[in-house]
């Protein structure tokens, strides 16, 4: 299964895994992807809603958190890519809830990033579930110093970083996370940063939603946010 080649063959895997997503057929596992292609002008096409290209039905709501936050599309290859500002994206819907609650089947999870400069906070980029002692998590973040993965489950927590970050170098990253029984894997322009898998299972309540660019807090501000322009955002998970 073209899932399963990502962790050998890194980010020619990841544009693998995109194509065969975007055949978008009822047993793909690719189940959720975000390309914002058809964010084209005007920007209001995208502004409230983004298309699921991977044909699970996945559509993500654009939640502003302050007055003029809001989506906005960047120039991405030949295609286009999304920036948000005082926004995140967030899957609202639980329809596919099974989809992104993988007990201990296989999953991974990923984007393309576009590194103008370079990080000095916390941003986590794709989620679900925040860090406590008490609910599960699965997180990519691409924090000052702290790039890499974090899963938590039903037995403990596992976090998979890089050594260093992601350069600003003005061009586009693939980054992703990639989560079998055996291992937890975090790869970042085709190298790979590997550690055993002691997580257990990982489920989340209806409620713990899927959030891309951040996570709301209690008060509705954005906790780590993520400052960056991203591109091709996806969900898989196979296996039994």
């Amino acid at each position: 299964m073209i899932l399963r080649s990502i962790v050998g063959v890194g980010a020619v895997a990841m544009a693998g895994v995109l194509t065969f997503a975007s055949a978008a057929h009822a047993d793909n596992p690719v189940h959720l992807l975000y390309t914002f292609d058809e964010c084209r002008t005007p920007v209001v096409d995208c502004a409230s809603r983004i298309r699921d290209h991977s044909g699970h039905g996945n559509t993500g709501v654009v939640h502003a958190a302050v007055p003029g936050g809001a989506l906005r599309t960047v120039a991405a290859g030949r295609g286009l890519g999304a920036h948000l500002s005082g926004a995140l994206i967030r899957l609202d819907s639980t329809a596919d809830d099974e989809a992104f609650n993988p007990g201990t089947r296989s999953f991974t999870y990923g984007a393309k990033v576009k590194m103008d400069t370079a990080f000095t906070t916390d941003a986590n980029f794709l989620q679900r579930g925040r860090y406590s002692e008490t609910t599960n998590q699965w997180k990519l973040q691409l924090d000052a110093g702290r790039q890499g993965c974090v899963v938590k489950g039903d037995q403990g927590r596992v976090m998979v970083f890089a050594p260093v970050d992601l350069v600003a170098d003005g061009r586009w990253h693939t980054v992703a996370c990639v989560v079998t029984p055996r291992s937890i894997t975090y790869v970042v322009d085709g190298r790979t940063h590997s550690a055993p898998n002691t997580t257990g299972s990982v489920t989340f309540a209806d409620t713990e939603l899927l959030h891309v660019g951040g996570v709301f807090n209690a008060d509705g501000t954005i906790n780590d946010p993520f400052p960056a322009p991203f591109d091709d955002v996806f969900f898989g998970t196979w296996g039994d």
